[in-house]
């Protein structure tokens, strides 16, 4: 386990500051939050430990709290073995205190769900569960504070895709709320809280797939789902699906990860998603929200860094900058964040900059300035179309369908002047005998546009090119 500080560019390995004695074999994830009230960040790990050839034995689970008279952490090893999966912070029973619901999956191990409840000396006890609770309850749980009154609700996601939102799961532990989701059982992966439209409610978002890729009956992805549910438990509950409303349909497999961050510094949170298409290629998807609920959603591959990344202003330019493990090593990427919004786009290493590259090769300098064929290259970019593929889409939407037509077209583009005939004869002879096809020799062409300065790709990252 290792604990980094980053600030201005630099990566500093401050792992001593926990103090830790144990190396833990499978932590699932790690819940951060001001857990003893004193105002500084504090750890809980999450941990369910190894499988080994008789099953699961568990791992013991872990707080790490920050001490401000020595500026390190105080740790806290429970001596319970623990089969933990999404447990939640929260103030369960109102007391004022943090508490951890830790989730096991007890239809699994047999090791049932409890309560380490915060006393005002600032230990845990371990408190026992409802049986009727802890058996409906799913592999995800979170907290949120439907009544605004400092005692926090459970929720959870079943396994047969419903949210359910429990109040006072010490004594009563009434069920205030149920709702089915388009989501299969094997087809929920996170589950988080935020306000996502700023009118003081706790919303929570379910990242989740639909049953459509299975292998020997079993599901392995579909499409992705998005659900955010506005006002949760609540008589004004809404649920929505962002990508329903951005028209865009992702058939995802593997791990999902989503994180939680205000990525265009308007106050309101957003999302950073990583996951697998189909194919296996990964993808990011950001989904952008206004207070008046209205989003905007980014989705592009991305094989370049880890699915366990987030975003951060390292450099302190008010830019959130890339931080993630795609091997061994921490990887800080300055000023990566993909953004659109304000109907620009900027992310020239992205859908952007492919469209740039593909307008200015096949239509020309008048073609960045179409706000609509830049819309329509976004959209197609986005869906995950290749370079090779929107180029000749593009040549045929301008005509340009006899080989010496598009030779003539994408040289016109790229040097100003027609080529001679020696010049394209070659081009021309290739795409007769069947080499390579206009897309790709479009999407060549398109590749020089940069190096030959038709466009700016440096520029375009801080200008933003518009969009309809």
């Amino acid at each position: 386990m290792k604990l980094l500080k980053i600030a201005n560019g630099a990566i500093e390995d401050v792992s001593y500051l926990l103090n830790a004695s144990a190396d833990f074999a499978v932590t699932r994830n790690i819940l951060v939050g001001d857990i003893d009230g004193d105002g500084n960040d504090d750890f809980f790990l999450n941990n369910h430990g190894p499988e080994t050839p008789s099953g699961f034995p568990g791992e013991q689970n872990a707080i790490y709290l920050f001490n401000e008279s020595n500026e390190t952490f105080d740790e806290i090893i429970f001596p319970w073995m623990d089969f933990s999966h999404g447990s939640s912070l929260g103030d369960f029973d109102g007391d004022g205190y943090i508490d951890v619901f830790v989730n096991n999956l007890g239809s699994i191990e047999n090791v049932p769900s409890y309560l380490l409840k915060q006393t005002a000396t600032g230990s845990f006890q371990r408190v026992p569960l409802p049986v009727s609770l802890v058996d409906d309850i799913g592999p995800l749980t979170t907290a949120i504070d439907v009544d605004r009154n400092g005692a926090s609700e459970l929720v959870s996601v079943s396994q047969a895709g419903e949210l359910t939102i429990y109040r006072d799961v010490l004594n009563a532990s009434s069920l205030i709320s149920a709702t089915q989701l388009p989501i299969t059982d094997a087809g929920t992966f996170e589950l988080v809280t935020g306000d996502f439209d700023k009118n003081g409610q706790d919303d929570v978002l379910v990242l989740g797939t639909g049953d459509e890729l299975q292998e020997g009956g079993i599901v392995v992805g579909g499409i992705l789902k998005v659900l955010v549910i506005f006002d949760a438990g609540t008589s004004e509950q809404t649920v929505i699906n962002v990508l329903d409303f951005a028209g865009l349909e992702l058939l995802v497999t593997g791990g999902q990860q989503v994180a939680v961050v205000d990525l265009d510094n308007s106050s309101t949170p957003d999302l950073s998603i990583t996951t697998f298409r189909s194919d296996w290629h990964q993808i990011r998807v950001e989904v952008f929200f206004d207070d008046d609920r209205n989003t905007e959603v980014i989705a592009h591959t991305d094989d370049e860094t880890s699915v366990n990344s987030i975003y951060l202003d390292v450099t302190n330019d008010g830019i959130k900058d890339l931080i993630s493990i795609p091997s061994d090593n921490l990887s800080v990427n300055e000023g990566v964040l993909l953004d659109r919004f304000n109907s620009k786009a900027y992310d020239a290493a992205g859908s952007a900059g492919q469209t740039v590259k593909t307008l200015a090769a096949v239509i020309g300098e008048e073609g960045l300035s179409n706000k609509e064929y830049v819309g329509i290259g976004l959209q197609l970019f986005d869906a995950g179309q290749s370079l090779a593929t929107v180029c000749e889409l593009a040549l045929t939407a301008v005509g340009a369908t006899t080989n010496e037509d598009v030779v003539n077209l994408l040289y016109t583009n790229l040097y100003g002047e027609a080529p001679t005939a020696d010049v394209a004869q070659p081009f021309i002879d290739a795409l007769n005998n069947g080499e390579y096809s206009k897309g790709v020799l479009a999407s060549a062409a398109a590749e020089l546009t940069d190096d030959l300065g038709v466009i700016d790709l440096v520029g375009l990252a801080e200008t933003g090119i518009e969009y309809v």
